[in-house]
């Protein structure tokens, strides 16, 4: 993550841009009354990512977003924070097809799947690293549940907050501010605050059988490097670049707690 590191707990948050990915909005071609697409994925870092049945997916599982960490001072102190994905409208600027939309990311619901509360904060840091809050989920009106993107913004700076720990499904809706096109179909993304969970590979919020499948089939592969596994492998618990008896001993140890965070 790039969470800056004044205003949350940890050290371990910090790491290249690279390790966050990017959704974007687009359009067919650009006309009046046209429907907004969320597309992910278009780097090729990112190939893991898709949308699929309104839920954002990485490697064919849905995508889960671990928060372990909190900020530390500023309007969400104690809140679990993140910035691994980037909701963002640049990609096609230069296509055209976003001429005269005016951009925003609704926080349109939250839903804890398991424990937590339903309030989730987004917004960015400052040159100063002060974060402001720019869209609140438990906001009065659509345009304070929502935040701009304008055409052809790329804020790195971007980063959330859950109040409590819990997992979470969000759901996005992308709209355009300006009334040329049509409201975007939801997107959903999940989000763990609290403890990271490895184990829970679908992620569901419990290590059980559906997870032991995904380990099992990894296992036979050995080398996340194969050809045959994505680079990103969720069944490498320790990270070693393997799926190999030491991931086992964790999978084991966490089934055996069935639940979590």
């Amino acid at each position: 993550m790039k969470i800056r590191m004044a205003t949350l707990a940890v050290a371990a948050l910090a790491s290249a841009a690279a390790a966050h990915n990017h959704v974007t909005v687009d359009t067919a071609s650009g006309s009046f009354g046209e429907r907004i697409l969320v597309k992910a994925g278009y780097y090729p870092t990112e190939g893991a990512f898709a949308i699929s049945g309104g839920r954002l997916m990485k490697n064919g599982l849905k995508a889960c977003y671990d928060l372990p960490e909190t900020f530390v001072d500023g309007p969400l102190a104690g809140w679990f924070g993140g910035d691994e994905v980037l909701l963002t409208s640049d990609y096609f600027y230069l296509t055209g097809r976003l001429d005269g939309g005016d951009f925003r990311w609704e926080i349109a619901s939250i839903v804890p799947v398991i424990a937590g509360s339903t309030r989730v904060n987004w917004g960015a840091f400052d040159e100063f690293g002060a974060f402001g809050v720019m869209a609140a989920s438990d906001g009065a009106t659509r345009l304070l549940r929502s935040f701009s993107t304008p055409a052809g913004d790329h804020n790195h700076d971007q980063a959330y907050g859950f109040e409590a720990a819990g997992l979470y499904d969000v759901t996005f809706i992308a709209w355009d501010a300006s009334g040329k096109f049509v409201d975007a179909e939801p997107l959903t993304v999940r989000f763990r605050a609290g403890p990271a969970c490895p184990s829970d590979i679908d992620p569901d919020g419990y290590v059980d059988d559906a997870d032991f499948v995904v380990f099992a089939a990894a296992y036979n592969v050995l080398d996340c490097n194969d050809a045959a596994m994505p680079l990103d492998c969720p069944a490498d618990l320790n990270a070693d670049g393997f799926v190999d008896d030491g991931d086992f001993v964790l999978f084991a140890s966490a089934y055996n707690e069935l639940l979590c965070p």
